[in-house]
């Protein structure tokens, strides 16, 4: 049977599982070809919805720059006024307002030249956010992400997330190299999706990362201190009425996370905290067991599936331990094939689709299996806290 890596040259675990000796180099060729095919197929995607809502939510950021620092920040009628100039949808924005006006400079130039500049910024930090990942091979990386349907949503609705998955990844690159202050503040810009969190906060109390949780503590409390200082004392109660709205949250059945899986069953919130809270204990269980770029994987996917609030573009969170899990040749192939197809553009179109709850399913079902895969040998936390002792844990990249 074929192997799920064979799939794709670079998903090897190890030099030796890639094709060898002479055919080597025509197997990482034949990677850089499907990275290539991956990118055409993403630019095609975009070039057929281009009359779909494209940009929208940069249109929110662009209309919250010009807004911020006003005190009408969270006033619907004032932001969908300037969204309306620019044909997007009406929404009301929903950044805390220290976010918002990081948008300001871009607020201040003409849309069409804003709305370039954040999508080559934006591709960027998607390229950083997959390289700097710890100890996973780049090439590998970088043709799952140049078939991320995910990625190219984000890019294609003008959406935040990869500089999210940016911080987060740049978070994680540092804590493996012991520059924890640092970590906390690059785990501390990821405010601007802070309800993707709690996976990150269940694994950095799990290891005991106390300095990278006191510099996440203080540079976020100085970035709320900012937006009070920049919108004024009003705009928490601004803020929580925009988040509580009714349409804050349409589709809640397609969200690729707990919340959509279980939005349709009877006692769904009740559902919903059980799992929650059953996903969180088993990631506090094994975040101290794994190494620390596995443990960093982990924690964005559960931070993903325990959000209450999620859509299709968020799922580049994915990636990292799909990918790990692909290339794990210890871990059962029915794990590696779900990953597999976690990675590939099916995954959004079934969850888009009125099958979204097979989507959903394989999502959490995957990560749950992953949380409780047994054979993990206690992780020597060395210098760098990404080495394991003896043999090598099953989903160590």
């Amino acid at each position: 049977m074929t192997r799920p890596e064979m799939l794709i040259p670079a998903f090897s675990s190890t030099p030796d599982d890639r094709v060898s000796t002479g055919e080597g180099d025509l197997g990482r060729w034949w990677s850089i070809g499907l990275l290539l095919l991956g990118v055409l197929f993403n630019f095609w995607i975009a070039t057929v919805s281009a009359r779909v809502n494209a940009g929208s939510d940069f249109a929110q950021f662009y209309a919250a720059g010009k807004l911020v620092g006003t005190g009408h920040l969270y006033d619907r009628d004032a932001i969908t006024k300037i969204e309306a100039e620019y044909g997007a949808p009406k929404v009301a924005t929903a950044r805390l307002p220290v976010v918002a006006f990081a948008f300001k400079p871009l607020s201040a130039l003409p849309f069409p030249i804003a709305r370039k500049l954040w999508l080559i910024a934006s591709i960027l930090a998607g390229v950083l956010a997959a390289i700097l990942w710890p100890r996973l091979d780049r090439l590998t990386i970088l043709t799952a992400l140049a078939w991320s349907l995910p990625g190219c949503l984000g890019l294609f609705y003008g959406q935040d997330i990869l500089f999210f998955w940016l911080f987060f990844s740049a978070g994680i690159y540092l804590l493996a190299q012991r520059r924890t202050y640092a970590s906390g503040v690059a785990f501390a810009l990821c405010i601007c999706k802070f309800h993707l969190l709690i996976g990150l906060a269940i694994m950095l109390l799990a290891r005991k990362e106390w300095r990278a949780i006191g510099s996440a503590a203080l540079t976020t409390a100085a970035l709320l201190v900012a937006s009070f200082a920049i919108e004024g004392r009003a705009w928490p109660g601004a803020y929580l009425a925009v988040i509580h709205s009714p349409s804050f949250s349409p589709g809640t059945n397609r969200m690729p996370d707990v919340y959509g899986l279980v939005a349709n069953f009877p006692y769904a919130i009740q559902l919903e905290i059980l799992l929650c809270v059953g996903i969180a204990w088993a990631l506090w269980r094994v975040s101290g067991r794994v190494p620390l770029p596995v443990a960093g994987a982990l924690a964005a996917a559960m931070g993903l599936l325990t959000a209450h609030h999620a859509y299709g573009y968020d799922c580049i969170l994915l990636l990292p331990v799909c990918v790990i899990a692909i290339q794990k040749n210890r871990l059962p192939l029915w794990l590696r094939l779900a990953a597999l197809f976690m990675v590939s553009p099916l995954f959004l179109f079934v969850l888009a689709s009125d099958y979204s709850v097979i989507a959903q399913a394989v999502a959490c079902g995957t990560a749950l299996a992953l949380l409780e895969v047994r054979r993990i040998t206690p992780v020597n936390h060395n210098r760098l806290g990404c080495l394991a002792t003896h043999a090598q844990c099953p989903l160590e990249p």
